[in-house]
């Protein structure tokens, strides 16, 4: 049978499972707590089911979650540890993994809201919040994820990605004298700006065709290689970087090609500006308005999801013609 006795302020529950002494602190709780808690740990040895929560709390767990996620995912953990740290842990630090309830993910939810946040950024940190739930039920640290099939807010938004017409490109690369090669090369290639950087000339690069490939040190976001063509444009952006290099790219930070890109756009007078990832959705575009089918896209860009090429189905040309081709 469990018991229950007084150590300073904090209350302790002792009880023997599995042949082993077992101690539990309780912390400096009234004693009509610690009662409740010394019976619910008679159900739990009675029955079988757990009553108590694991005690893990999400401040405890949360630097468990990010070491490993740093190793998993290097591309996006800066996102996720900024999500982690500034916005669910002021909220969800001391309470129990197995205790966050729908119902505290749909307050957060709300309080986020409140201040002005996109609904799709919300969604954001609620499933950055139920992953890190459940890889504590994944390593057994809990017995269940009381997250689990947490519905996410509706979205209302709804707009195509924001690609550059050519006319837009040309006047780009006119306003980028020193980084014109790099905009006409990624925007001809498809590359993400990570992948961008992690090309090496003699390893990836033919005299037709590039390889994508994906190492433990330099993942893509599939984690799988790919072959893009080199189109005319692409290998004249080629010849323009420095083939003595290991590297196709200098060696910058991801953010220093970011902000290069942002000062080009904004002395291009490009509106809206958008972000370097642009040069991405021009390529999936383009692609698609030449009658690409989605399919090759998909192979081409990288993509895991189909449902992320299908993005761009509307402009694919047969499918505007057949659509306003009717006999009415």
């Amino acid at each position: 049978m469990p018991t229950l006795n007084k150590r300073g302020k904090s209350w302790v529950l002792n009880w023997r499972e599995h042949g082993q002494q077992q101690r539990k602190s309780l912390g400096p709780v009234t004693e009509h707590q610690a009662k409740i808690s010394l019976s619910a740990k008679e159900i739990e040895l009675a029955t079988g089911q757990r009553v108590l929560p694991t005690g893990l709390i999400f401040s405890v767990f949360k630097d468990q979650y990010l070491s490993w996620y740093a190793v998993e995912y290097p591309d996006s953990y800066q996102r996720v540890e900024q999500i982690i740290t500034d916005h669910l842990s002021p909220v969800f630090d001391y309470l129990p993994l197995d205790q966050i309830k729908k119902l505290d993910a749909q307050q957060y939810s709300h309080q986020r809201l409140a201040t002005g946040l996109k609904r799709s950024t919300v969604n954001k940190e609620l499933r950055t919040l139920a992953a890190l739930i459940n890889k504590a039920l994944e390593w057994d640290l809990i017995d269940f994820n009381p997250l689990h099939k947490l519905k996410m807010l509706q979205e209302f938004d709804s707009k195509p990605p924001r690609f550059y017409l050519a006319d837009e490109l040309e006047t780009l690369y006119q306003w980028s004298p020193y980084n014109w090669h790099w905009w006409r090369f990624m925007v001809n290639t498809g590359v993400r700006r990570k992948e961008a950087l992690n090309i090496e000339v003699k390893r990836d690069i033919g005299f037709d065709e590039m390889r994508i490939i994906s190492t433990e040190a330099a993942r893509t976001k599939s984690a799988k290689w790919r072959e893009v063509p080199l189109s005319p444009e692409a290998k004249m952006s080629i010849e323009r970087f420095n083939s003595k290099e290991k590297h196709l790219f200098p060696r910058v930070a991801p953010s220093s090609v970011s902000r290069a890109f942002k000062k080009c756009a904004t002395r291009a007078g490009l509106e809206p500006v958008g972000s370097i990832h642009c040069l991405r959705h021009s390529f999936c575009s383009h692609l698609v308005m030449n009658g690409t089918p989605l399919r090759i896209v998909q192979a081409l860009a990288g993509h895991a999801s189909y449902s992320t090429t299908e993005k761009y189905a509307h402009l694919d040309p047969s499918r505007v013609t057949a659509s306003v081709n009717l006999s009415l």
